[in-house]
């Protein structure tokens, strides 16, 4: 069974290509207060907590309830996409992590996200990002 899981981030949006259909997923398809759904073909659950959406500076996204910051999702938090018995494979084809802070906005020194893609054929693959602050010019995530 294949198992995304997605750490410290505040926006999904990601959009899934199985065979010749396209599957979008982003968070408006949650509900808040609940922790275990069924979206676009595939189980989604939260741990610990509960999905709660957040919205800022026009995004909107799912994080978790019940931790340190409820609407975001925080170290030792998860959320976690998994095929349903008998799906199909699929592939991503796109995804959107956004409000990643680098510090001075709330004190949340860069902030990290973290994909965890577990597959049938091969090794887990991990996919990290992280927001770095800079004084001097643009923030560079990397």
């Amino acid at each position: 069974m294949n198992t995304y899981r997605f750490w410290a981030f505040a926006v999904l949006g990601a959009a899934w290509t199985c065979q010749a259909s396209v599957i979008t997923v982003d968070a408006t398809s949650f509900t808040n207060g609940l922790n275990s759904q069924v979206i676009g073909g595939l189980s989604w659950t939260s741990s610990p907590g509960t999905f709660q959406k957040k919205t800022q500076a026009g995004w909107t996204g799912v994080g978790i309830s019940g931790g340190a910051t409820a609407g975001e999702i925080d170290i030792g938090e998860y959320l976690t996409g998994m095929i349903l018995p008998g799906g199909l494979p699929f592939r991503v084809s796109s995804l959107i992590l956004a409000l990643l802070f680098d510090g001075p906005e709330y004190g949340d020194v860069q902030e990290t996200a973290q994909i965890a893609i577990t597959r049938l054929s091969g090794p887990t693959l991990y996919f990290t990002l992280m927001n770095t602050y800079q004084a001097s010019g643009p923030d560079l995530a990397v």
